[in-house]
Parts: structure tokens; C-alpha cells; sequence
């Protein structure tokens, strides 16, 4: 068996699984599908990537509607990280998205390191620690689902020292420090 992986944004891959181009499409739910079922394999939240020294945010408290204008970077139109991000932070002013978007989280990511921004990037993309990002803010309560707020995105302690270690695994073998 030969398998390619591909990313695109969620409506041209549904269109080729429609088109018996494709014969698995992985993606950000919830997403409106059509016809085709959908299964929740996984369920991942959100945090907040900026360069480590950035002028950008303080990092004693995130606060989004305190980010300056056109500052949080994010994916083109059409990319559903781009929506689940939109829904994840809440913003109340859109004038702090920034009006040009990225085509790959690797792009985003390269300019946030160039203190271009801020972003929002998947749990699983604590892999960005091996590509320069500097830091990453992570919520964590013990109980998320009786959070006051952002509880479907955070952490519950257990995860989050899972996660720091993978992050610390990740660094070292990179020859960083955390």
C-alpha cells in the first residue's frame, strides 16, 4: 500500500472524496460534511504561539482583546483550523486579525518567530517547538468542564505535564532549553 498524504483546505477535499479521488479525508469537526459521515476520532485544543521575546503580547496575561490591532495571524479562508480558531478565542473585534493569511501552520508559525504576530495552533502542534517557537501558552484547570470559561481547550494538569514533557523531549533533542 502507497499512502499520500495531502493538505488542502476542507471543502476541495470533500469534493475529491466525492469525486472518488480521495479515499479518507481527515478533518477539523465540527465541519458540515453533506452527505458524507463523520466519525470523531480525536479532540484537541488551541494555544497561543508567540515569539518568546515578542513586543507583541506581555506574557503575564494573554488577554485577546488587548492584542494590538492586526496582530493575530492566521490561516487563509477555507482552512477550518481558520474557523475553529475564530470560534476558540472569542475575539469581539475583528480588527485584530491581521489581513494577511498563511497557506500552512508552518508558514504562520515562521512569522510569528519573525514577531510578525501571534497565533493559535493545535495541541498536536507541539511538534513547533522542533521548527523555533519559543513558547507556548497553555490553559489548564483541573476540572475543564466546570471552567468558568475556555474549558473545552484546556488542560486538564495531568495533560498538561504530559504535554510539557513531550515539549521538553522534543527541545532536547533540538539542543534547546526549557
Amino acid at each position: 500500500i502507497k499512502l499520500f498524504i495531502r493538505e488542502d483546505t476542507s471543502a476541495n477535499l470533500i469534493q475529491e472524496l466525492l469525486n472518488n479521488k480521495l479515499d479518507l479525508v481527515l478533518l477539523a469537526l465540527p465541519y458540515d460534511a453533506g452527505q458524507i459521515s463523520t466519525k470523531t476520532i480525536y479532540r484537541e485544543g488551541l494555544q497561543l504561539a508567540y515569539r518568546k521575546d515578542s513586543s507583541i503580547v506581555s506574557t503575564d496575561h494573554v488577554d485577546f482583546d488587548h492584542l494590538p490591532d492586526e496582530s493575530l495571524l492566521l490561516l487563509d479562508d477555507g482552512h477550518c483550523l481558520r474557523d475553529h480558531a475564530l470560534a476558540g478565542c472569542r475575539l469581539k473585534d475583528h480588527k485584530k486579525l491581521h489581513t494577511f493569511g498563511a497557506n500552512s501552520l508552518q508558514m504562520l508559525l515562521q512569522m510569528v518567530d519573525s514577531d510578525l504576530g501571534v497565533t493559535l495552533v493545535p495541541d498536536m502542534a507541539v511538534a513547533a517547538v522542533a521548527i523555533g517557537a519559543d513558547a507556548l501558552i497553555v490553559e489548564v484547570h483541573p476540572r475543564p468542564a466546570e471552567a468558568m470559561s475556555d474549558g473545552y481547550q484546556s488542560l486538564t494538569p495531568e495533560q498538561f505535564e504530559d504535554t510539557m514533557n513531550r515539549c521538553r523531549t522534543i527541545a532536547n533533542a533540538i539542543g534547546k532549553q526549557m
